[in-house]
């Protein structure tokens, strides 16, 4: 995950920050927690299905156990960014990229 500030349209070389806390980390606590809590190794696939749209057709317990993982993992990164001077009433936030949603 790349953090960028830009004022008035000029980056700030000074405010760049680059943290490993992306999509694939995402993916891989969530895969360590269904090993973790049900003892299972399901498919890329349907895990990428549920991220993408809140569902499959899965266990109410593993959908519960990736979805909740997914919420941590955004609060992860929502805390990476207040730490690095993210303020949501004083900036405005631009995701981009591959798994930006």
């Amino acid at each position: 995950m790349n953090i960028m500030f830009v004022n008035d349209k000029n980056p700030n070389p000074r405010r760049c920050f680059t943290e490993k806390f992306g999509t694939h980390q995402c993916m891989l606590q969530i895969c360590e927690n269904l090993m973790r809590i049900h003892h299972a190794e399901p498919p890329e696939e349907m895990i990428t299905r549920v991220l993408r749209f809140g569902t499959a057709d899965i266990d109410g317990d593993y959908l519960k156990t990736i979805t909740d993982t997914a919420k941590e993992y955004v609060e992860g990164i929502f805390r990476r960014l207040r730490e690095h001077g993210y303020d949501s009433k004083l900036m405005k936030l631009y995701v981009v990229g591959g798994g930006a949603l």
